[in-house]
């Protein structure tokens, strides 16, 4: 019985100490960043985070050109955090080319610099080849993404795309300590410094007393930050080589918080009218969003479904990203699915109880959810001709693969 006594304080000694120490190894750095936001063929967004520096300043350049051009970004406080965005857009770039750009920052007489940083702007030829990682539903599980991330090469993706629910409730808590955590492992893990990290939410990200102040961390064309949670633009269309995605915000699930939502996808139906008006601008439309327009079961967005099923019809979508369900899967076009709704979730989901056919006009990827057992993530390649996607495991298995063809 001494033994078993004297084993278990050993054991919770050691437990303590392991967890003094990874508290210690995952402290909040005094900066995060930099990261990219907003990319284009002529533009490309700088945003870096810090808690002590009362300034920040850089430069940056052609990788063919010794000539350089300052970077003044502008400072935000994040209001109830200890945490001043500095965000600068550059703009005039040119197309498909490798710009140099670093950052000096600090306090009084003090300075530091990061390190040396190297990106690429977006293509505007059909030829060049398109590459993008997609995750989703970490909810705001780093080691999840850490072990998918240990099995994607750096050669596999141009562009990073967190499709919703990365974040879990955020909350205001400590400074929204937690918030900046998960956004400092995303920065660092998905080398977001010098490839472009885009952010669209899900309805786990329009939660929490943090929610609406997630738009301060992200440069989208439309977005707002100043603006209400739910006249938040977080829509956008991004046109890269041979691509385009169409990323589209569903808001809460089901008929949630309705008066904030519905408003905004009607907007969104507006916009969408327009960007489909112009000639079709890529051989791949590609259709994004945090829930699925059509699935087998109740976890895709009927509200949405509803309101834009009409105005896509009639565009040439030819393949859908989505994640919500926490269960990947593959949907091919042409599937006809009856999902029903039962009373008991219609009062628990706040839907409408009611059988509804769901006829998928395009194939559908699903991805996976937060646990290391089920995460997911979707390696896309695109040519003007082929576009290949693939859903890929924690341990770096392909769990189905998609191709199609021009």
């Amino acid at each position: 019985m001494k033994f078993q006594h004297l084993f278990c304080r050993l054991a919770a000694a050691a437990l303590v100490s392991w967890a003094s120490i990874a508290a210690a190894q995952t402290a909040l750095p005094a900066t995060i960043g930099p990261y990219l936001q907003n990319p284009g063929p002529d533009r490309m967004t700088v945003c870096f985070l810090t808690r002590e520096a009362d300034y920040a300043a850089g430069y940056y350049h052609a990788a063919e050109s010794a000539l350089k051009q300052r970077i003044q970004p502008r400072p935000t406080v994040i209001a109830g955090t200890p945490w001043t965005l500095w965000k600068a857009a550059l703009t005039g770039l040119k197309a498909d080319s490798s710009y140099v750009y670093q950052l000096t920052y600090g306090r009084g007489q003090g300075t530091q610099q990061t390190v040396l940083l190297r990106f690429n702007t977006l293509s505007s030829r059909l030829e060049t080849p398109f590459k993008a990682a997609f995750f989703n539903d970490l909810h705001s599980r780093t080691d999840t993404l850490e072990a998918l991330m240990a099995h994607i090469s750096p050669e596999a993706y141009d562009v990073s795309v967190l499709m919703g629910d990365c974040w879990q409730d955020p909350s205001a808590a400590n400074g929204a300590e937690a918030v900046f955590r998960v956004l400092d492992a995303c920065v660092r893990m998905l080398d977001a410094g010098q490839k472009p990290m885009l952010y669209l939410r899900g309805n786990h990200e329009t939660r929490g007393d943090f929610a609406a102040s997630m738009a301060y961390l992200f440069d989208l064309p439309l977005l707002n930050p100043t603006a209400k949670l739910g006249e938040q633009a977080h829509q956008f269309a991004l046109t890269a080589g041979p691509v385009r995605l169409i990323a589209l915000d569903t808001g809460e699930d089901f008929n949630k918080r309705a008066a904030i939502f519905e408003p905004m996808r009607q907007r969104q139906a507006e916009w969408l009218r327009h960007i489909l008006s112009d000639q079709q601008p890529a051989p791949w439309q590609i259709l994004v969003s945090h829930q699925p327009l059509y699935n087998d079961n109740i976890w895709y967005s009927e509200a949405s479904r509803a309101l834009w099923e009409p105005i896509l019809a009639k565009a040439q979508i030819d393949i859908a990203l989505a994640a919500h369900d926490h269960k990947w899967k593959r949907l091919l076009a042409g599937q006809r699915f009856e999902v029903t709704l039962s009373e008991s979730d219609a009062g628990k989901h706040l839907g409408t109880a009611a059988t509804y056919t769901l006829n998928v006009p395009w194939p559908i990827l699903i991805g996976g959810g937060p646990a290391r057992e089920e995460a997911t993530v979707m390696l896309l390649t695109a040519t003007a001709s082929r576009l290949d996607v693939r859903i890929q495991d924690a341990n770096g298995r392909t769990l189905t693969e998609l191709t199609l063809e021009k």
